[in-house]
């Protein structure tokens, strides 16, 4: 299930670290983890981020990342207050030198993922000719 992108910054204040956050959870409670999750999307993306900022940046030296991934599963746990987060799964690490950092917008945050509504995302007519 994914829960987004998230940026840290590192001790010496030189580079900027994307993490991009999954969770694992059984299969027997997929629905019901997504559906939790999706009712409570915007606490747990600001309780991550909390945590993020509360960690110690040498954590990041850490190339499987072990301390943070069990530090957003027991933030996720005490916001949901169930236990539904088998693994956290941090894809996509990059790291970018502050000084040729610009952010740019992944996704439009206010829409919903596909992932959630089930429905397929739109693919626009133009595009699907092109290519």
């Amino acid at each position: 299930i994914p829960i987004g992108v998230y940026y840290v910054q590192s001790k010496d204040r030189v580079w900027m670290s994307q993490l991009r956050v999954h969770l694992l959870v059984l299969p027997e409670q997929r629905l019901a983890a997504k559906a939790s999750i999706e009712h409570h999307r915007w606490t747990i993306h600001e309780v991550i981020e909390e945590k993020l900022r509360q960690l110690d940046p040498a954590l990041l030296e850490d190339a499987v990342l072990l301390e943070i991934k069990e530090q957003i599963k027991l933030a996720i746990e005490d916001t949901l207050q169930q236990k539904i987060v088998e693994r956290v799964l941090i894809n996509d690490r990059v790291d970018f030198p502050i000084n040729q950092f610009q952010v740019q917008p992944l996704y439009d945050v206010s829409e919903q993922e596909p992932i959630y509504t089930s429905k397929p995302r739109k693919v626009e007519l133009e595009e699907v000719e092109t290519e």
